[in-house]
């Protein structure tokens, strides 16, 4: 698969990904979380064959790891933080809320991963383009040199 198609289909799973809902829950999150490493794995992969830089370059880039912890916010109707409440919680229901604040994470990073890609697109578009011009614009100046010499020998 050519590196264009690969920008490509990464920023476009990436969207597709993001595109859950904005308030994941832990099956979600989870999914939106090993969505974003796989891609990113892939476009690391890339990143390195195509010659754009380091996979430290990428690293400064795009982080690797998704991490959520549970946010605090502010007292709700009952004059509870979330935060004291998840405290408070078994460890299956607090390992729940930390997945689906993976997967608000995740919806961050895939957006990153999606506009890190469509900037790759866009470049390999130029660049494509540019190659296009300067191909066409040899074969003008060929056709004018053979019309010259054609002219020089009459």
């Amino acid at each position: 698969m050519s590196d264009f198609r690969t920008i490509v289909r990464i920023k476009n799973m990436a969207q597709a990904a993001a595109s859950g809902s904005l308030e994941p829950g832990p099956e979600e999150g989870a999914e939106m979380a090993a969505a974003y490493v796989r891609l990113r794995a892939e476009a690391m992969a890339l990143h390195v064959r195509a010659g754009w830089g380091s996979e430290e370059e990428f690293e400064d880039e795009l982080p690797g790891h998704v991490q959520g912890a549970i946010p605090e916010l502010e007292p709700g109707p009952y004059g509870l933080r979330t935060i004291a409440m998840a405290e408070a919680l078994d460890a299956p229901i607090r390992s729940a809320y930390e997945a689906a604040a993976r997967g608000s994470r995740a919806r961050v990073l895939l957006g990153q991963l999606a506009g890190w890609a469509t900037g790759h697109q866009e470049a390999c578009e130029i660049e494509e383009r540019m190659k296009m011009d300067t191909a066409a614009r040899a074969e003008e100046l060929a056709a004018t040199a053979a019309a010259i010499r054609e002219v020089g020998r009459t």
